[in-house]
């Protein structure tokens, strides 16, 4: 089953090895703590882990990146590519908020 969470620090030593391996652990958790504050270079930002029967696979974020303009978008590590989680990943939280009428 895939469900998005927000990041925490048991996903730093995943996140260092799939995303970030010149960086040091510390580094890792302390860009999670940053990601979780939904702040990222001073701009609006939200980061979630995908995950695959509690195993990180992969995150979705949005990022803005102007007053008008925010992107959204998926990332999936290498050996879980072709498996449909960067489509689950962007789709659930559209249906999601479709159906609580955030959306038209």
């Amino acid at each position: 089953m895939i469900s998005l969470r927000k990041f925490n620090h048991d996903d730093a030593e995943s996140v260092r090895r799939n995303l970030y391996p010149d960086m040091t652990l510390q580094a890792v958790l302390e860009l999670i703590d940053e990601w979780n504050t939904c702040v990222y270079h001073e701009r609006y930002f939200e980061a979630f882990a995908i995950c695959s029967d509690d195993r990180l696979v992969g995150y979705v974020s949005l990022f803005e990146h102007s007053d008008s303009i925010v992107s959204f978008g998926a990332e999936v590590f290498t050996d879980e590519l072709r498996k449909g989680y960067a489509f689950e990943g962007i789709v659930r939280p559209l249906t999601k908020s479709s159906r609580r009428s955030f959306f038209a």
